[in-house]
């Protein structure tokens, strides 16, 4: 089997199973990972590789899964270091059998196998005291993967919130606009009213309502032409530096998660965040599937 090209120096860095810049301000309670669904290999049970291959394969091809994660609390810190601590064995041990999981099954599916090891080890980094901006360089390390395992000349389009795509300090956007510079195009979504899902108290619900943008925001500004939907190319405002100058400036823009909110706005320097955006004046709430969408209708 020829020999692997070593990683690019930007994947290492943005890894994020080597990066942490500064403990989030979230006081979710940490979590352990576990795998289930596939045989993990041990140095003992060599054998067990082409069953695990076999198992990624079909998930993958079924479109359903590659890994499952199932989550059960951890008391404190020390337990999700252990965890880490695991995850990073596994990976270790990965890649250093990669040979041998190769020639067991195919390369590519050890390719396959030696990255849900890393989301695996992503997971367990997430969940640490330490893990700001782990989540963001976790999906951008993922994204270079898919792009540099595609077929050559292949495209990526990749579907995010405005908060993930954003290229400002932290956001996958920012990892993947130093990545790919020019090669890379970030839309931003808006809309000035309508409905939208989100997780309002315990529930799911499709009836949570946008308002329409303040003063001096950037929905209000869309809206003023009166426009249904358009797409703007905000690299065109570079051309006349005043333009620049207001959109370069933190104007309100709205910012939803996944839970319902009041406050919906937020500043935003939309030029620096964004190379174009997409308007829809008014857009109607997504319509959940399958159990998601049974319980939003309770």
């Amino acid at each position: 089997m020829p020999a692997r090209p070593p990683r690019p120096a930007w994947f290492s860095c943005a890894d994020p199973e080597l990066h942490a810049r500064r403990p989030s301000r979230r006081s979710t309670a940490p979590r352990r990972r576990r795998l289930t669904g596939t045989n993990v290999p041990s140095p003992k049970h060599q054998a067990e590789f082409a069953g695990f291959a076999a198992t990624g394969a079909t998930n993958a091809a079924s479109g359903s899964r590659s890994l499952r994660l199932s989550a059960a609390p951890v008391a404190e810190e020390g337990g999700v270091r252990e965890r880490m601590a695991a995850s990073q064995r596994l990976v270790d041990h990965l890649e250093a059998s990669r040979a041998r999981l190769g020639a067991a099954t195919t390369p590519a599916q050890a390719d396959w196998i030696i990255r849900n090891a890393h989301v695996l080890l992503q997971c367990a980094r997430n969940k640490s005291a330490t893990a700001w901006g782990v989540r963001d360089s976790s999906m951008a390390a993922n994204v270079v993967w898919i792009a540099e395992e595609a077929r050559k000349g292949s495209k990526v389009v990749l579907w995010a919130h405005n908060a993930h795509a954003t290229k400002n300090y932290g956001g996958m956007g920012k990892w993947l606009a130093d990545r790919y510079g020019k090669d890379l195009v970030v839309v931003g979504f808006a809309a000035n009213e309508g409905t939208y899902t989100a997780k309002n108290g315990e529930n799911l619900a499709s009836d949570n309502v946008l308002r329409p943008g303040p003063k001096g925001s950037i929905e209000s500004l869309a809206h003023e032409p009166g426009l249904p939907r358009f797409l703007l190319d905000l690299r065109e405002a570079y051309k006349d530096p005043e333009t620049a100058k207001i959109l370069q400036s933190r104007l309100l823009m709205r910012s939803i998660g996944a839970m319902a909110m009041d406050i919906q706005f937020d500043y935003t320097a939309i030029l620096d965040s964004y190379d174009v955006l997409a308007w829809v004046d008014r857009t109607e709430a997504s319509r959940p599937l399958g159990r998601l969408g049974a319980a939003a209708k309770e």
